[in-house]
This record gives C-alpha cells, sequence and structure tokens, in this order.
C-alpha cells in the first residue's frame, strides 16, 4: 500500500472510484473538482485509457462527500499526480477484474479475451458478453492493489485532442451554481459587520418592513440575513441596510499573553570569497484580490435531521466537516455536492458563502437557501493572497557558475 497514491491509501476500495453505470457507461468518481483547469477531461483520458474504452463512454460524477473518495482539497496542481494515477490504477484493476469475471462465465482463460468498445471477445471473435453484463459478478469493495496491467499507449485516447467534458453543460444548460434554483427556493443576502468584532446595535424591523416588504430579517446573534423569495427585493435591502441596522465597536481585540520570545543567535556565517557578476533584487508585492469573475454562491437545505449543501469549494469533504463543527452535528449529516462556479486559481468565497447558507438553512428546514454575495462581499471578505517581499542575492564565480545564492 505504501507504493500507491494516497488518495488510494485513503480510498482503497474499488467500487468508490468507478461504476459501471448506467449500461453502456462508465461513471468515474474522483474526489478532485473542476476548477476550469479541464482536470475532469484530463482524468477521463486516463480512464478511458485504462479500460480500453472510446472517451465518450466515461462520464464525470461531481465531487460529493456522499459518494466519492476524499481526496481533500483541490490544488497544488496535484491532480493529475495523484487522482490521475489513482484513476489509472483503479480503472486497470476494474478491466482485469470484468475480464477475470467473463472468462468465468464462458469458462476460458481470461487471456484469450479482449474488449472493443465494451463488447468482450474471445479469440477476437464476439463472445456474447459485454462490460456491463458482468460488472455484477465483480466484487467491487476489493482494494486497489496497483498490480493490474493495463493497455497504456494504444494511442486511442491518450495523447490525443479532447473536447472539454466540463463545457457542453456550461455552454448549453443553467450549469453553474448561481443557475441552481430548486423549488421554493429562498434567497438571502448576509448583513457584514463593518469591521472584525463589530456588535449589532440596532435592527428596526418595522423599518424594513415598510421600505422593503417581502424581506424578512433573521437575526442571530451578531449575524443578520436577509430573506425574501425574490432576489432583487433582497439585494435592494442589503444596499439600504443603513436605515434599518447599526452596529457598533465590539471590544477591543489583544493578543493573549504568552511566554516571552528568546531569540538565540548562532555563529555568524563566513563571509563568501569575492564572487563577480554579483546581483541583488528585491521582490515585493500587497495583498492580492482573487477578482473572481463571479462572486461566491452556495444553495443548502435542511430535510429532515440531514444538510446538504451545493458548493463550488475546492474541498468538499473539509467544507463538510468544519460545517458539522460549526452546527454541532456528526459530520454523516452533512453533505456537501460540488457544483461548478466561476474559474479559480486561488481561494475564494466558496466555502465562507457555503456556511452562510447553512446558517440560514438551519433556521428555515424544509426549504432550499441560495446565499449570493455581493461584489462588495467578494472584495472585502473573500480571502486576499498575503502580502510578501522577499530579497534574493546571488553569484557567479570566475568559472561562470553559481558560488552563491541567498533568498
Amino acid at each position: 500500500m505504501s507504493a500507491l497514491p494516497k488518495s488510494l491509501q485513503d480510498n482503497p476500495a474499488l467500487g468508490r472510484w468507478i461504476a459501471l453505470d448506467p449500461p453502456g457507461r462508465v461513471t468515474l468518481w474522483p474526489g478532485k473538482v473542476e476548477l476550469g483547469q479541464g482536470v475532469l477531461t484530463a482524468l477521463a483520458q486516463i480512464a478511458a485509457e485504462a479500460l480500453a474504452l472510446p472517451l465518450g463512454r466515461v462520464a464525470l460524477a461531481p465531487a460529493d462527500t456522499a459518494r466519492s473518495p476524499n481526496e481533500g482539497f483541490t490544488a497544488g496542481s496535484l491532480s493529475m499526480e495523484v487522482t490521475g494515477a489513482a484513476v489509472a490504477l483503479a480503472c486497470s484493476q476494474a478491466r482485469a477484474a470484468l475480464l477475470d469475471a467473463a472468462a468465468a462465465r464462458l469458462g476460458c482463460d481470461a487471456a484469450r479475451l479482449s474488449t472493443e468498445d465494451g463488447a468482450i471477445l474471445r479469440d477476437g471473435a464476439p463472445s456474447g458478453l459485454d462490460l456491463w453484463t458482468v460488472a455484477g459478478d465483480v466484487d467491487w469493495g476489493q482494494p486497489v492493489r496497483g498490480d493490474a496491467a493495463a493497455p497504456w499507449r494504444t494511442g486511442r485516447v491518450l495523447g490525443t485532442g479532447a473536447p472539454r467534458a466540463d463545457l457542453a453543460e456550461r455552454l448549453a444548460a443553467p450549469g453553474y451554481i448561481h443557475d441552481l434554483a430548486p423549488p421554493g427556493l429562498i434567497h438571502a443576502r448576509i448583513l457584514r459587520q463593518p469591521h472584525r468584532l463589530a456588535r449589532l446595535a440596532r435592527l428596526d424591523e418595522d423599518v424594513l418592513a415598510r421600505r422593503h416588504p417581502g424581506v424578512e430579517a433573521l437575526r442571530r446573534g451578531d449575524f443578520l440575513a436577509l430573506l425574501a423569495e425574490d432576489e432583487e427585493a433582497v439585494r435592494r435591502a442589503q444596499e439600504d441596510a443603513g436605515r434599518f441596522a447599526a452596529w457598533e465597536d465590539g471590544p477591543a481585540w489583544r493578543p493573549q499573553a504568552g511566554a516571552p520570545l528568546t531569540l538565540t543567535a548562532g555563529p555568524a556565517a563566513p563571509e563568501p570569497p569575492e564572487a563577480t557578476n554579483a546581483l541583488s533584487v528585491e521582490y515585493a508585492r500587497g495583498p492580492i484580490a482573487h477578482a473572481s469573475i463571479a462572486p461566491s454562491c452556495a444553495v443548502a437545505q435542511w430535510a429532515g435531521e440531514a444538510l446538504t449543501v451545493w458548493t463550488h469549494s475546492q474541498g468538499v469533504f473539509p467544507l463538510r466537516d468544519q460545517i458539522a463543527r460549526v452546527l454541532g452535528l456528526p459530520a454523516g449529516r452533512v453533505r456537501a455536492v460540488h457544483v461548478p462556479g466561476a474559474g479559480c486559481y486561488g481561494h475564494n468565497g466558496a466555502d465562507d458563502a457555503a456556511l452562510d447558507a447553512a446558517l440560514v438553512a438551519r433556521e428555515r428546514p424544509g426549504r432550499p437557501v441560495r446565499v449570493q454575495w455581493s461584489r462588495e462581499d467578494e472584495l472585502s471578505r473573500a480571502p486576499f493572497g498575503a502580502p510578501q517581499s522577499a530579497r534574493v542575492e546571488a553569484a557567479l564565480g570566475p568559472d561562470g557558475r553559481v558560488e552563491r545564492w541567498r533568498m
């Protein structure tokens, strides 16, 4: 197991990754999400190659904490290195297991079997079986071992151009998180504190009712949401919030006193020999906003004893765990399902919007709640890239080789 990708070590069951359902299709269940980088298309190509199937036979399921393998965050350019390897091994073993099941039915050696577009051939001739008819004979709970040979580099799929699997939905149907509109939807906007630790001093619901009929205020401590069935009405109320809500400074935040920090200096490093072609450069940047083309959004619904959240988060499992912690629920009672949002390269406010929606949905059980951040929310409350500065020093020696490098 130590030689397997971490995703397989954490999620070893074969059926966690792949399902032959519906007939004629193979559904791949990766734990990574599409953020605009085209990773789902690449994973589908790997699966098709390992299964010796046309790419059109492979469907990608969204990351879903109720079904997908837990692969943490989609970040750090690790999807192909880790998930790509896991998908290749899982699909190779699935193909071998399916051929073994067919061989048992046909009473022949599996080495005599091959496939063509999912049909199983014996000695190159149709056997009357296909991958889907024998899928029920396979133990999908078996762990992926990583020892199954795959028909790699056939040139059928890998190394060829393929259309992005996710773009058709984006172009032909309402496929973004912002487009979700289940029946009975409540629209919500959150009134933000003007600064950290500010307290909600006044909420005049009579003024709100007169100026914005049909808009309801939901207050829990200093958390204040505006709710309505009309999205435009709740947006106008948010912009008018200064007329019916007021904030005051909260208690000043002070760091906790702790043990004094002691720094011990070691011996000074010797001065390097004089070098030619020395260079010293400083680079700096300020805070950088993610500034997504579309502000963050989420939909949540409390039904029975469980909460479902639809989100464009980069990590549905970590998000599920955090929401469960905030709400005081077992993780098993919270389900997070990925729905694509605007392209993401960096940390946006998707997780924060999801928690907003979860908090409101808890107070309105049975009704789906949609929280849409405003552009002001996104540029003031979403995570920012931290400011950084760096000094780089380098020098070449007389032989032209790097003699000194420090940063």
